[in-house]
């Protein structure tokens, strides 16, 4: 299981605040969902290459726990064509990374995104 650098401090404050935060793999068949009051959804690389099985996971699991990230956003962030949409609503696209948006421009439909 690969960390990003922010998630220690993130399980820290969450710790802090009271919470009882676990990290597990999202395919990890052991893993029982339902002990779960909500799950948040943080970096799984590998579901764009394992996207319906991904997809079908999120259904399933959305029916034992809350999921934070709602089901329709896994399913619209998942499918990279919202990238698209994005550029179409004035989103400019990272130089070094052409699929990565910086920032909208004035007069778009509130969408704001960080690269």
């Amino acid at each position: 299981m690969g960390w990003t650098k922010d998630m220690p401090p993130l399980l820290s404050a969450l710790q802090d605040a009271g919470a009882d935060a676990l990290v597990v793999d999202w395919d990890d068949a052991q893993v029982d969902w339902r002990a779960f009051d909500l799950a948040l959804l943080r970096s799984t690389w590998d579901a764009s290459i394992r996207h319906p099985e991904f997809l079908a996971w999120s259904e399933r699991v959305d029916g034992l726990t809350r999921l934070l990230n709602p089901l329709p956003v896994i399913r619209w962030n998942t499918d990279k064509h919202y990238l698209a949409a994005l550029a179409e609503a004035g989103c400019r696209r990272s130089p070094r990374h052409s699929s990565n948006l910086t920032g909208c421009g004035a007069g778009d439909s509130g969408i704001f995104v960080a690269a």
